[in-house]
């Protein structure tokens, strides 16, 4: 992938974001970087694969929306909760669209649509949802699962990527399952070497 620098209206969201949830900064860092990964492995050319990082920086900004209260609470949601939360999606859209590409703002706006028709905000099934933000959704629940969060505990890489495996075609696209398999192929040979 290649390198993009951060210019000034993404760097000041994610300092803001970083201000007001350090955590969530930090998650939107991460999967900023595996979904460039995820993208290469799929066959996107290192140059879109930045494009599709740069994007994923922004994914959770909509977060600013979301009262601390709600991010770090350590049991289920309600179903007001549920429905804050869930605007993330929409507010992270609207504020990444000042400082992104109108098909980052997509990407972003649909990381939360599932191959089943499950997913959120639209619903959006199979081929509706975009390649870009198909790679995001899986990052985005990538770095969830192996990292502690309030309201679980961290699953190994390999738990994590059996998880992943079994919501292939409802949960995550197929094409970024096999994109996760070859990423986890990869790491496991470099430590290897």
């Amino acid at each position: 992938m290649e390198r993009f620098e951060i210019d000034r209206g993404v760097g000041f969201l994610l300092k803001a974001l970083g201000h007001w949830h350090p955590e969530t900064r930090a998650h939107c860092e991460r999967v900023s970087v595996t979904v460039g990964r995820l993208a290469e492995l799929a066959g996107w050319t290192p140059r879109a694969a930045a494009v599709l990082a740069r994007g994923g920086l922004l994914h959770d900004i909509g977060k600013l929306h979301v009262p601390p209260t709600i991010l770090d609470k350590p049991g289920p949601l309600d179903a007001f909760e549920q429905r804050v939360m869930r605007r993330h999606v929409f507010f992270s859209a609207r504020i990444a669209e000042r400082v992104l590409s109108p098909r980052q703002s997509a990407w972003i706006a649909a990381h939360h649509e599932r191959p089943d028709g499950l997913g959120y905000p639209l619903g959006l099934r199979g081929e509706d949802i975009s390649e870009g933000a198909a790679l995001l959704a899986l990052a985005d629940a990538w770095d969830v699962m192996i990292h502690d969060r309030p309201y679980s505990i961290a699953l190994s890489e390999e738990e994590a990527l059996h998880e992943c495996t079994g919501l292939a075609t409802l949960q995550f696209s197929l094409p970024a399952i096999q994109a996760l398999h070859a990423m986890q192929l990869l790491e496991s040979l470099e430590l290897a070497a």
